[in-house]
């Protein structure tokens, strides 16, 4: 066995740190422990979209803990629209909605080629430690799967210092109690892809979110949102 657990983080990831990469013009990007730099090791599908932008930002990439295995292994992916992510974000954080819901609206024209996503955000200022948090759900409709992402903000210098990525398996009653309800509530399984703590600018944030998720976004006049919470 190749990886072993002193190598992996509490999250069940492992540090770029260990990590050799070779960026080849055919195969791609390929990874190798340090340890044992003749054996391929592979990254989570998941992380298909963000992989080659953290390696290409030498802060995102050393700060960086990934989901990585031993076997790799392909994910089918289906056409996914969704809202545009940067607005959505940048207008709960601009009016301190605590809980947002942010849906596509005059879909009915392409519900039966693309699958549907909505997006949920909740927002909570922790004033004891000078910071902001975020939780976001991308639910997709027909897909129990649903991707997630955790950002913590320094209130001070605007920075985000923290920022992790999951993909959560919810039954249907748990996923209409969290979309609909606005509520928490457990799910079936959860699995972290990646984790990155440094001090990142919003604009870097918004990036590596929107190449995270898996969705195809469409322009301002089909979306709209549901406060749940407001300020």
């Amino acid at each position: 066995m190749q990886i072993r657990k002193n190598m992996l983080t509490k999250d069940h990831l492992i540090s770029t740190k260990y990590l050799k990469v070779i960026k080849h013009p055919i195969t791609g990007t390929q990874f190798f422990l340090k340890t044992k730099p003749s054996e391929e090791v592979h990254y989570a599908p998941e992380l298909n979209g963000i992989i080659d932008y953290l390696y290409d930002n030498n802060n995102l990439w050393e700060n960086a803990s990934l989901n990585i295995t031993e076997h790799k292994s392909r994910k089918l992916g289906a056409l996914i629209f969704g809202v545009p992510f940067e607005k959505a974000l940048k207008e709960v954080l601009k009016n301190g909605f605590i809980k947002s819901r942010y849906f596509l609206t005059n879909t009915v024209s392409i519900q039966n080629e693309a699958v549907i996503s909505d997006l949920l955000v909740f927002l909570a200022n922790n004033k004891k430690e000078s910071q902001k948090e975020l939780q976001i759900w991308q639910l997709m409709d027909k897909i129990n799967e649903v991707f997630y992402i955790h950002i913590i903000i320094d209130n001070d210098s605007n920075l985000i210092t923290h920022i992790d990525g999951a993909t959560i398996q919810f039954t249907e009653e748990q996923k209409s109690i969290l979309f609909q309800d606005g509520k928490k509530t457990k799910s079936i399984s959860y699995q972290k892809h990646f984790r990155i703590d440094t001090k990142i600018t919003l604009e870097q944030t918004i990036e590596i979110v929107k190449k995270y998720f898996p969705i195809k976004e469409l322009t301002t006049e089909y979306f709209d949102k549901k406060v749940i919470i407001n300020s």
